[in-house]
């Protein structure tokens, strides 16, 4: 990977923990592209070039959170009931670390 690919993703991983940290203290709908992009000292021509509405970081972080434990309980050894209950924990152990907010408006986002 050449040293821009490298800061293209740096880049991105600071718009999304940013954009996280933000959206699970205050919502997505109090939180605004211009706190996230200056919380990570970047420009908000910069934000669009990642994502082209601030619901997309929202997509982005549950797609990186809920994926893993899906594949996680797919490939776990039992039963469909144990590898339910092996995801719902995983699922609220992320509720718990990430808060509630964040599982919120992933829920709002993606349910509309």
């Amino acid at each position: 990977m050449t040293n821009r690919q490298l800061a293209a993703m740096e880049t991105k991983r600071k718009l999304l923990e940013a954009a996280k940290n933000i959206i699970c203290e205050k919502g997505l709908i109090n939180t605004s592209i211009e706190e996230i992009t200056t919380a990570c000292g970047v420009s908000n021509g910069t934000f669009y070039t990642y994502f082209k509405r601030k619901e997309d970081v929202v997509f982005e972080l549950s797609r990186e959170m809920y994926q893993g434990i899906y594949e996680e309980a797919q490939a776990h050894d039992g039963s469909f009931m144990e590898r339910l209950i092996f995801y719902m924990v995983n699922f609220s152990g992320h509720i718990e670390r990430d808060g509630l907010k964040l599982c919120q408006e992933w829920v709002r986002n993606t349910t509309l």
